[in-house]
This record gives C-alpha cells, sequence and structure tokens, in this order.
C-alpha cells in the first residue's frame, strides 16, 4: 500500500515537472507575442496608461505629490475643468480607446507633455519612420567647397552613388554633363550639379597626379549616412557621431579610436553637429572610449528615488586636447556627451544646443 501510494506520489511528481516544463517553453515561444496583443486592447491599454501615471508621479522632477496625471490628461482631453472619480475618469477613458486606438497615443502624450514638452509615446511603427537608425537623404553622397573656379570634392561617403562610381576627397568637379562650370559663379555651379545628379549626369573631374580629365557618370540615390565615420586628417583625428544608435556603434567606436591611436593621434575633433541623441549605453560607450581616467563621467538626480552614477571604468585613449562640434541640432545624449567632456575642460565650438534635458 505504502509502495503504491509513494508510486502516485512519483507519477504526479513527473506529471507536474512535465506540464511546468511545457508551460514554460509555450512561455518563451509565445509568451512575448500574447503579451504584446494584450497591450493592444483596450483593457492592456488601460493598463499601459496606469503605469504611465505611477512612472510620473515616481520619477518626474515636475510632478508634485498632489498632481494626477489622469485628471490632467481628462480636463485636457474632454476641454473640461470638471474632473469626475478616478474610476469614472477610467471608464471615459476606455470608451475613448475601444473607439480609436489613436486615443490612447493622444491621452499618453497629454500626460506627458504637462510635465515635459519633449516627451511623447508614438506607435512603432511611426517611431521607426519618424526617428530611423540611421540618417538618409536623396543625393550623391559628397560634401563640396568651392575651389577657385572649381567644386572641390570635400568627403564622400563610400556607400554612395559618388562613392561607388569611384570619386574621391580632393577632386575637382569642372564639368557638369557638356556645360563647363569654370564659366559659372559657385552657386549656380553648386544648383546644376544637384539638378542634373537627379535625372543622372556625367562629371568631369581633375584629379592631382592625373593628367587627362576623369569621366564619371552619376546619378541621385539614398545616402545612408553612418551613425558614427572617422578619418586623420594632418595628423588630427576626427570622428563623426551622427547618432548613438545602431548595431555597429561600439565596434566602429572602437575600431576609430584604435586607429587613432595606431597612428599615434593625440588630437582629437568630435563632431557631434546635428546628432539627435540615442541610447544612453552607447553614449556611455563613447565617453569610455575617450577617457583614460577612472572617475564619475556623469549622473542622473532622481527626485524621489536615488542618483544613478556613470563612473568611466579608466580604459579610455588619452588625447592631449579634444575639441567638440555642436550646433542647435544637438540634441539629448550628444549633449550629455558635450556637457561631460566640457566639465573635464575639453572645449565646445559651436551653437547653444537642443536644450533637452
Amino acid at each position: 500500500m505504502a509502495k503504491e501510494s509513494a508510486f502516485k506520489l512519483s507519477k504526479a511528481l513527473w506529471i507536474g515537472v512535465l506540464t511546468g516544463a511545457v508551460l514554460a517553453l509555450l512561455l518563451i515561444l509565445f509568451g512575448q507575442p500574447l503579451l504584446d496583443r494584450f497591450y493592444h486592447t483596450p483593457t492592456g491599454r488601460m493598463l499601459a496608461l496606469e503605469d504611465l501615471s505611477r512612472t510620473i508621479e515616481r520619477e518626474h522632477v515636475y510632478a508634485q505629490p498632489e498632481d494626477d496625471p489622469f485628471a490632467i490628461a481628462y480636463t485636457a482631453y474632454f476641454e473640461t475643468e470638471e474632473v469626475p472619480e478616478g474610476s469614472e475618469m477610467r471608464k471615459a477613458f476606455k470608451a475613448e480607446i475601444e473607439a480609436s486606438d489613436e486615443a490612447y497615443y493622444t491621452i499618453a502624450n497629454l500626460m506627458l507633455s504637462h510635465f515635459d514638452r519633449y516627451s511623447n509615446l508614438s506607435a512603432p511603427e511611426l517611431y521607426s519612420k519618424k526617428y530611423p537608425d540611421n540618417e538618409n537623404y536623396t543625393g550623391l553622397g559628397i560634401s563640396i567647397s568651392a575651389c577657385g573656379p572649381f567644386i572641390r570634392v570635400a568627403s564622400v561617403y563610400p556607400d554612395s552613388a559618388a562613392g561607388r562610381a569611384g570619386i574621391e576627397p580632393g577632386d575637382l568637379i569642372c564639368m557638369i554633363g557638356e556645360k563647363d562650370i569654370r564659366l559659372m559663379d559657385y552657386k549656380d555651379a553648386n544648383d546644376l550639379l544637384f539638378s542634373a545628379a537627379k535625372e543622372g549626369t556625367t562629371l568631369g573631374i581633375l584629379r592631382s597626379g592625373e593628367e587627362a580629365l576623369l569621366s564619371f557618370d552619376v546619378t541621385a540615390d539614398v545616402v545612408n549616412i553612418p551613425n558614427v565615420s572617422w578619418e586623420i586628417r594632418e595628423e588630427i583625428g576626427y570622428l563623426n557621431i551622427t547618432l548613438f544608435r545602431g548595431e555597429s556603434f561600439q565596434s566602429d567606436v572602437k575600431q576609430a579610436v584604435r586607429d587613432f591611436s595606431d597612428a599615434g593621434i593625440r588630437k582629437l575633433v568630435l563632431d557631434l553637429r546635428d546628432n539627435r541623441g540615442g541610447l544612453i549605453s552607447d553614449l556611455e560607450y563613447l565617453l569610455n572610449a575617450l577617457v583614460p581616467e577612472k572617475d564619475v563621467l556623469l549622473f542622473t538626480e532622481h527626485y524621489r528615488r536615488e542618483d544613478d552614477v556613470f563612473k568611466s571604468k579608466g580604459v579610455g585613449t588619452a588625447f592631449d586636447d579634444i575639441v567638440v562640434l555642436v550646433n542647435a541640432e544637438t540634441c539629448s545624449s550628444a549633449e550629455v556627451v558635450s556637457g561631460s567632456l566640457k566639465d573635464m575642460g575639453y572645449l565646445l565650438i559651436g551653437q547653444t544646443t537642443y536644450g533637452k534635458a
């Protein structure tokens, strides 16, 4: 009898273990999709708004203890000064969300914008369109400048129409199609270059070391600007960061710094102009790569909880001097980097930055 009971118990235990394993496997395989699907239901949306409200109350420096993000959003959404009790507010919001999924984002952004004009919530598909992992534009993929009667190619993106055609930095454009631009002023020549490139044209180029005029067929195409690019100019390192994002960001920064170190570069120009920010982990990686001392690089003060402190690992490459270029479109993470380097005594050149806290 005791053996039979033990066998039944052992069998039940194994069934329980197997059931648990199957459930765990199903959770791993289908848990996240099911969770994502739930959060797209009106009930899930309301739970997300509850989480957002608590986050604002807990974290936000401008949220006072008596502030109710739901009430603030209610008065703005329904354009009224009369605020019902909490359960009635939530019923009204849920009815709006059931009628239109867009209402969820409107309500969430009314909560956020009251406390921080820079914060907003958008649908993933809209976010990826508005904030892609790489900057891009349609063109030849070159930067140019006036050079006497010529258009001088200052730089070329390798993965661009100009780069694939074989155009190089330092090339002097003198012919656009059949037109000799040496008889034109720079603005007219520049306008002709980019209008002709839209349909496709042939560029006549003078290149140092070449006696004959070189010809290149080019047509404007999508140019994907790398988030990290670098070069060495007359014993000065130039590092351009357009965005603190991308799968190759950290490996690119590592390679750039290694190239500077191998070349014995002691002076660096860090270009953060038009950088709209990105991931904190990537900005911390960049600072670690540039700072040889082990110390506090930046910290975040929280109104209602313990502050966050980020310390460098003390393994960065030592530069005698770093100059940081910024402008009015230098935003967010790029501002944190520029501010941190400024606090360490390095020079900032440019315009007042965007100003996101």
